[in-house]
């Protein structure tokens, strides 16, 4: 039988402006401690806002979120999507996947 995973969508807002390098190492830090904790997931960043889907046991969820909430570097932090199922991980090898869509919009052009 699979574990009963919880699975959670929020945004919220850098409280600064953050570059690439420090993108790079706050993901760094978030893939190491989503490794040890079993959470998987996937970050979008554009132009100071983030939208993440975080998926793991849920005490293990509740956790960080405390800890999400808690962090200074974001504010606005509002949860779109919170859900507790038996299902399958839908990111089960990306600790956390990362996406800077405005570097996305750089390579593909206007619409």
């Amino acid at each position: 039988m699979q574990n009963v995973l919880r699975s959670v969508v929020y945004v919220s807002r850098s409280v600064k402006p953050m570059s690439l390098d420090e993108l790079g190492k706050l993901l760094q830090h978030a893939r190491a401690a989503n490794l040890a904790l079993g959470i998987s997931g996937v970050l979008l960043h554009h132009d100071g806002l983030f939208l993440q889907l975080i998926e793991g046991e849920p005490k293990v969820i509740e956790s960080l979120l405390c800890k999400l909430t808690a962090d200074r570097r974001h504010e606005g932090l509002l949860i779109l999507v919170d859900s507790l199922q038996v299902r399958p991980r839908m990111f089960p090898n990306w600790k956390m996947g990362f996406y800077h869509l405005s570097s996305i919009e750089q390579v593909l052009g206007p619409g």
